[in-house]
């Protein structure tokens, strides 16, 4: 789970003297001037901030800013299923689930499909329930939906940490380049949360571009190179992304 692997990852960040972590800071906007681009950020006690680099890459998520100052549309299926989460705090849910609960548990019942998910294992557990594409959200009394979800009565209680409406979908860039800025990640694309395809896929987007600009910033490449970037990183992403779909389609 993210609420344990970023933690990690951040404190990993910092021990390379070499990187700049500007938390509390949100990114608003950029200026390329061809050799170079100006950022300018906000930090949290509204102090204004402007970097200048030589490149940007945008690697802030599915609502990316950076992608949308580009001017870069979303293509593919904007709507394939719609699903109810929400994290909760219950000791209790762990008794429901046998002697060795799993990580992730399928249920399908005449109520509802959906998943229970493990987060500590303990009392943390994340519940998606799948929705129908014809049902409004603001229908469904989410209670209810836990309740049915989890195969309980009125009598059970649990505590709310987060709750989100979401819908899945299967859209990629159409450009993961402009000029001197760039796109990784889910600001790249987006799909059906399932098997770790999204992390991986961004992973391998920022591994592929990072070694090129690292070659073309030392002196060891020409930067034509980084035309790569999206050659390659476009078409697999197109590809494994209908494929990640059509894997999650067959337990939806």
């Amino acid at each position: 789970s993210q609420l344990y692997l970023n933690p990690i990852l951040l404190g990993h960040a910092k021990t390379f003297d070499r990187i700049t972590l500007l938390t509390d800071t949100t990114f608003l906007s950029y200026e390329d001037k061809g050799d170079y681009v100006l950022t300018s950020c906000l930090k949290i006690d509204s102090q204004e901030l402007v970097i200048e680099s030589r490149y940007v890459i945008g690697c802030d998520g599915a609502s990316s800013a950076v992608r949308k100052q580009m001017g870069v549309k979303l293509i593919g299926d904007a709507e394939i299923s719609k699903m109810r989460s929400s994290l909760v705090r219950c000791p209790e849910i762990k008794n429901l689930l046998g002697e060795r609960p799993a990580w992730m548990t399928w249920v399908v019942n005449p109520r509802v499909t959906g998943v229970v998910v493990a987060i500590n294992g303990e009392e943390l557990w994340l519940l998606h329930r799948n929705v129908s594409l014809e049902v409004d959200y603001g229908s469904l009394d989410r209670d209810q939906s836990i309740r049915d979800l989890l195969g309980v009565g009125q009598d059970f209680t649990w505590e709310v940490v987060q709750h989100q409406d979401w819908t899945a979908r299967r859209m990629v860039a159409a450009r993961f380049r402009q000029n001197n800025v760039f796109l990784c990640g889910d600001a790249a694309h987006i799909w059906i949360p399932f098997a770790g395809y999204g992390m991986n896929a961004g992973i391998a987007d920022a591994t592929n571009l990072s070694w090129m600009v690292a070659a073309v910033l030392n002196g060891q490449a020409d930067e034509g190179l980084l035309e790569a970037h999206e050659k390659e990183r476009h078409p697999i992403t197109e590809q494994v992304s209908k494929f990640a779909m059509n894997k999650a389609l067959e337990y939806m």
